[in-house]
């Protein structure tokens, strides 16, 4: 079964229930560093130092692109691929030559 909020499942459309690829690549990162599905809302919330509403309008799609310094902050704590939430793309720094 296909996850609804992976990011090929984005790429058909999304609805205001939906986060945007952004997010999910975000979320994708976050997961793969290690925190659990109940604790990605507040880890942003924490993280970011924002109000319970604005990371909700994260997870429905309402946000389509937070805040470059509060995706900075997060990168920077999680040691996550910027480049990657924001394009898709691996950073060319950390690809092997």
């Amino acid at each position: 079964m296909t996850n609804p909020n992976s990011e090929s499942a984005m790429k058909k459309g999304t609805s205001a229930k939906t986060p945007s690829v952004v997010v999910v690549r975000l979320l994708d990162q976050l997961r793969t560093k290690g925190v659990a599905e109940h604790r990605l809302r507040p880890t942003i919330r924490d993280t970011c130092d924002i109000t319970w509403q604005s990371a909700h309008s994260w997870f429905t799609g309402k946000t389509k692109i937070p805040r470059a310094d509060l995706l900075a902050r997060l990168a920077q704590v999680y040691d996550l691929d910027l480049i990657f939430i924001l394009l898709g793309e691996e950073d060319s720094k950390r690809m092997p030559s």
